[in-house]
């Protein structure tokens, strides 16, 4: 890997083997790999980093990129060209500043690769015991947190709808699989029938795809429409999601900006950034913005947020 080509086409690729780890873990690893090549033939600090910059621009440019890969990228970028300003480098060979580039790319790729653990280890309490949990189609974080749950030493045990996506009718039923391995008792319901069954439910856990600065989250098209419902049925609505998911640059005022933003990224190969329904001519994204004061907890690998704490728990990150 030894052009900045080669690090879009290895990041696609990778992306193609790795259904359950995360684009930002993927794109850290790439980016990791591609920086220790680099240092055989690199001769400046500003070289570094503009070519570090334009391998995240082409990585962003494939069919794989996410809001995910944006923010964690933005994150370690950040992270390099802050403490490669520090005026103590100019006395140190670049060579040794590489060494530290990649200590610090090394340990970030560390922490990204638990996070899905730490925010489990967070989230497990607040399921109930016996309970009933409302989630929507398939997300990696609410599966990693009902796992926790069941096989803890007080593994406890509750019944799941699986709420159908006309986006995305697989992903139910591959959550539903997945509810079966670890011995959960799980129905799929149709989007439709989310208000009969709200009152049955104990608590609503979704995913995220981005956590915004507002404290709101974009997520699955649907979305919205389920936390609506929960506020007015007095549900509590629990976000799972990983803090390299906070993207300091979403302060959406309403889901036309989620709209006008989304359509930055390209389609991916699961889904396409705009569905069309039935046979009209009218597109619509496949997500949606769902507001901070629909939200109860937060979760991630940071702890159990209120949305209010969330914009400075994301400020704090790029402290």
């Amino acid at each position: 890997m030894t052009s900045v080509k080669s690090v879009e086409e290895q990041f696609a690729l990778e992306m193609g083997k790795a259904d359950a780890t995360s684009s930002a873990v993927v794109a850290i690893n790439v980016l990791i790999n591609y920086l220790s090549e680099m240092k055989k033939s690199v001769t400046t600090v500003a070289e570094v980093l503009q070519l570090l910059k334009t391998a995240i621009q082409k990585m962003m440019k494939t069919d794989v990129a996410d809001a995910a890969l944006e923010s964690s990228c933005e994150i370690f970028n950040w992270y390099i060209t802050r403490f490669t300003a520090d005026p103590s480098f100019e006395t140190r060979s670049l060579n040794d500043i590489m060494e530290e580039i990649l200590k610090y790319g090394r340990q970030y790729l560390q922490a990204l690769q638990v996070s899905r653990a730490k925010l489990a280890s967070y989230g497990k309490g607040l399921l109930k015991d016996n309970g009933t949990i409302l989630t929507y189609c398939k997300s990696r974080c609410v599966l990693e947190v009902m796992k926790s749950a069941t096989s803890s030493p007080m593994s406890k045990r509750f019944s799941v709808l699986i709420v159908q996506s006309l986006s995305d009718p697989e992903a139910a039923g591959e959550m539903k699989s997945q509810m079966n391995q670890i011995g959960l008792n799980s129905r799929i319901i149709p989007e439709s029938a989310v208000g009969f069954e709200m009152e049955k439910v104990d608590a609503v856990c979704v995913g995220a795809e981005a956590v915004c600065l507002s404290g709101g989250v974009v997520n699955r098209l649907g979305t919205l429409t389920i936390a609506l419902c929960a506020q007015a049925m007095n549900k509590p609505f629990y976000v799972f999601a990983e803090s390299h998911k906070f993207n300091k640059a979403l302060f959406p005022l309403s889901n036309s900006d989620i709209h006008a933003k989304w359509l930055q990224y390209n389609s991916s190969c699961n889904r396409k950034n705009e569905m069309q329904f039935s046979q009209t001519d009218q597109l619509y994204p496949v997500v949606d913005y769902t507001e901070p004061n629909l939200i109860t907890y937060v979760v991630s690998d940071l702890g159990i947020l209120t949305p209010a704490i969330v914009c400075e728990q994301l400020l704090r990150l790029y402290e």
